[in-house]
Formats: C-alpha cells, structure tokens, sequence
C-alpha cells in the first residue's frame, strides 16, 4: 500500500470493512456495498475505502466452506472487488492479505467506519439484504448502482453488431447443482426466447457460471450466447443497461440489478421462493406477491410459475409501458422506487420477528432487523402496539427471555389473541423450560388455526418433557401417518417406544425407518444398541 503522509487526506471518506469472518464470498456482498452508501451519505462523505479483510485459522462465514480455498480466491476477485465498481463513489479498495494489516488501515486511516462499531477483533456483518429493505421502506431510494461508461460501450458495440436493430432482451439463467428447485426451466426459457425471436426481438443467453464454457443446449441453438458477460461483472452490468430488457430467475447477478435504476427487467421468483407459504423472502423481509420499494416501475418481479407464454405476456406489458412513458414524458419520473410499495415499519418488524420466532429466535440478524424497524420511531411517538413490540425485542438482544415472554404476555391485549403471538409466547417458555406454559400456548396457537407440522412437533417434545409419553406418541405418529419422513420426529418417537413397549418393537421401527429411506446416526446406532 502506497505511504500516506498526510492522514486528514481521509476525512471525508468512509472505510468500510467487509470481513470474511462473520460474511460471504458471494453477491450478498452488494447489500452491504448499499447500506454503506447510506452510511457514507448519512456522515456527509465523499468517498468509499472498501477494506476487504480475511478469516484466518477457522473458514470465516460457513457459506464460505463450499468454496475451496483456489475457488474462494476467485470469487473475491471476480464477484467482491468488481461490485465495488459499481458504485460511483468507490474511491478505492483493499484486499488485505492479513488481519493485522486490516488492523493497521483501521488504526492509521479510518475516521469514519462502516459498520457501526466495527473493530478487527469484534467484526460486525452488514450483507443482511434486509437492511437495503428497511431503508427502502423508509423512503430512501437505494438504487445507487450503475455500470461503467466503458463497460457500456463496448455492450452497446456487441448489440449494434448482432441485433441489427432489433430490441434486446437479455435471458439470465440459473443452472446451480445447489438448489436445483430454483433453477430456470430450460424449456420454458427456450420457449420464451422462441417467442421473443418469433415477434421481433433479439434474445441474447447468459448461462450460469459453472456451465458458461459448456456447449450451449440444443433448445436454444439459434440463440446468441454472450459468454464474456458472465465472467466480467461489470461488462454484465454494461450489457444489462444497455439491452431494452432483462429477464431472470432469482440469483445472484439479478440481485444486483435491484439497486440499478437504469434496468429494465422481470424477476421470476422460482422453488421454494415461491412454493413455500410464509416464502423465504420473508426472512429479508418480502412477502408473496410483493415487489419490494426497492424496485421502480420498470422493474416486474413475476409471482407464477415459470411460463413461457406468462413471461412473453409480462415483457410485452412492460414493453409498451416503458413504450408509452417515453411518449408522454413520464419516463424519467418512473424511474423512482414505487412508493405505494411500502409497507409501515410495525408491519415490517412484525415480519421479521416472525421469521426469528419460526427458527426458535435462533436467527439474531432478523432479531436486530425487526429492532431497528421499531427504533425508526422514537419512543415518545410509539403506538402501544409498536413500543410492545419494541420491548420485546430489546428483551430478546439482552437474551433476557422472562422478560420478553411478560412483554408477550402484555401485548396480547394490545395485538388481540392470535395464534402468532401463542407460538412466540410457548416458543419463549420453551426455551425456558417452562413446560405446562408451553404446553398450554401450543394448545391456544392450534385452536386458533395454526396447523404447522412444526408446532404439533414442539407441542409433541413439551409433552415428552412432561412425561406425557402416550399423548407424544400419538402425535408423532400422526404426523408420520400423513407422510412425515422426518429424522427428529423419528428419533423422538423411537426413544417413548424403548421406554413404553418392547426392544424388539423399538429396533424394527428404527431398521423400517432406516428401509424407508430416514437415514441419520443416530438411528443407525439404536438399531446397533438394541440388537
């Protein structure tokens, strides 16, 4: 690193530390490139240092361990650094090739950092999307990215000589051996681009990384393919501006085009996105059949199953949507997020801190994003249905979980009786080892319509704990009964079967467990122990 003599050369920039400790190698990276440019705006800064600072000793984030060292090494060069570029006020980045020499830019330079308190030796992690959510909800507009103006030229020199004229529609596909229910349908995305050629447009193909170098499939041999793009982030980037359309399944690269403006797209939301009710997206806080205040009117996330007829359908809306703003002048004034898509702040933390309860508060991120919703408001100007809530959460980041269950308790007659409220309350109790409570708030929670096999589960264990072994037994055989091949349900019913009828019946249950497919240690080794 070059010796800076003068240190007030860095008072008006903010150094923003991404640590592979507690963060992954992946495009999670440009939530936090967003919610740095808050923090940069927000302290009246120039500029971005990016401070890229290393795990040592055990793998840092645990997404990281998918990543061999060699591959991990590749992905921080050709997915972190390059969406550093991305954003104009990037000043400078550096790849630290240790943690002291982090350590030394933290103490030599840094006057303004990113996250708040950060050090070296207490990393902070801030690649949560749901922080770029709340600013939007806020009414913050944090589409702050944008290709280079190189970048784009030589895109727009490759459409000039392949489309001839025609409008582009660049095709993203996921074709990931990880979470395969999430993948494009390749024979929708085929048929759609059939469609897109058929009616006058140019489909250009951009594959997944992993099979970029693969010999193109034969349902899309007539269309072009733009390999360079998937292995140059911001010549991707160039050509996503650059074509009239976008069109992709969640993944990565789509995520980033979220933060840019100037992108016209349809996000289809694909697997368990869009199968399982609540949807994952919870978690970051979108609901189904949302579009995120994040996103301006030219930019349509697509709640269906994948379609080529469905997809045809939406670009060609969007194309004479982005058609007729560019007719009557309001194209300039769309190009903002979509205000009518927030939602208020309680309704968002309430979000959140369902998403915690659904993994038994396990997930501390969404935790503290539910209390920062709350905190957006002062306490003098709280409901009391949102300063409940507020208490709550303060309770649960001081792991004091008495308390949080008495705020619990309170709120019932502010909230009204709800079976949400019941599972956080018996969840609470649970964790406190406080069965005949629990017991009774699973109870409350079902009669008030909550159906989830998972909490006919816990209801099952609090009876476990409370020896009630028959009224365990009968609800975990149900839940076999109607084709629950689960290894925990298994385990605990196998364990009130050696205690209430014989070996023998308790061995053959585990080995037909084992025939039908359950296979965990665990199981295999009371199979060993009671033969």
């Amino acid at each position: 690193m070059e010796r800076i003599k003068n240190v007030s050369d860095f008072s008006k920039t903010l150094f923003a530390f991404y640590d592979l400790a507690v963060s992954p190698i992946s495009f999670d990276f440009v939530s936090f490139i967003i919610c740095a440019e808050q923090a940069r705006v927000a302290a009246n800064a120039r500029s971005i240092h990016f401070v890229i600072v290393p795990f040592e000793d055990a793998g840092g984030h645990h997404d990281n361990e998918q990543f061999d060292s060699i591959h991990g090494d590749w992905r921080l060069r050709n997915v972190v650094v390059p969406l550093c570029n991305l954003l104009p006020a990037t000043q400078e980045i550096t790849l630290c090739s240790t943690r002291d020499y982090a350590h030394q830019i933290y103490d030599l330079f840094a006057s303004h950092i990113f996250p708040k308190n950060y050090t070296v030796a207490n990393p902070v992690e801030r690649h949560h999307t749901g922080w770029s959510i709340i600013a939007a909800h806020r009414g913050q507009n944090v589409q702050c990215l944008k290709a280079s103006d190189q970048a784009r030229t030589y895109a727009r020199q490759w459409i000039d000589q392949h489309a001839e004229g025609k409008k582009s529609v660049a095709i993203t596909l996921r074709e990931a051996p990880f979470g395969k229910n999430r993948n494009s349908d390749i024979k929708e995305w085929a048929s759609f681009s059939g469609l897109l050629v058929d009616n006058g447009y140019y489909p250009i193909l951009l594959r997944d990384i992993d099979t970029a170098l693969d010999p193109t499939p034969d349902e899309f041999k007539d269309i072009s393919v733009f390999p360079e793009g998937v292995f140059n982030l911001e010549l991707r980037m160039g050509l996503y501006e650059e074509c009239n359309y976008c069109a992709f399944v969640a993944n990565g690269p789509a995520q980033v085009c979220w933060y840019n403006p100037n992108i016209h797209f349809l996000y289809q939301v694909t697997g368990d996105w869009l199968e399982n009710h609540p949807t994952p997206f919870n978690r970051i806080g979108i609901d189904f059949d949302e579009t995120p205040p994040v996103a301006n009117f030219f930019q349509r996330w697509i709640w269906k199953e994948q379609s080529a007829e469905n997809l045809f359908d939406e670009l060609t809306k969007l194309d004479s949507d982005l058609t007729r703003s560019m007719e009557d002048g309001s194209h300039a004034s769309k190009l903002r997020p979509i205000s009518e898509n927030k939602i208020p702040l309680v309704q968002l933390s309430e979000r959140y801190l369902n998403w915690a309860s659904r993994t038994f508060f396990t997930s501390l991120e969404e935790l503290s994003l539910s209390q920062e919703c709350v905190n957006s408001r002062t306490q003098h100007y709280m409901e009391d249905k949102e300063r409940l809530l507020y208490l709550f959460n303060a309770a649960l980041q001081a792991k004091d979980l008495e308390k949080a269950a008495q705020y619990l308790i309170l709120a019932e007659d502010k909230l009204g009786v709800s079976g949400d409220l019941h599972v956080q309350m018996a969840v609470l109790n649970e964790a406190q080892e406080n069965w005949e409570v629990a017991m009774k708030c699973y109870l409350s929670a079902i009669e008030l319509g909550k159906k989830d096999v998972s909490i006919f589960f816990r209801l099952a264990n609090t009876y476990s704990a409370l020896n009630r072994l028959e009224d365990a037994q009968e609800i975990y055989e149900t839940i076999i009964q109607k084709g629950g091949k689960s290894i925990k349900v298994t385990i605990e019913l196998g364990k009130i079967y050696e205690k209430t009828k014989s070996v023998e019946f308790a061995r053959q249950f585990y080995a037909d467990a084992i025939n039908m497919g359950i296979v965990d240690d665990i199981i295999s080794e009371r199979v060993t122990a009671l033969s």
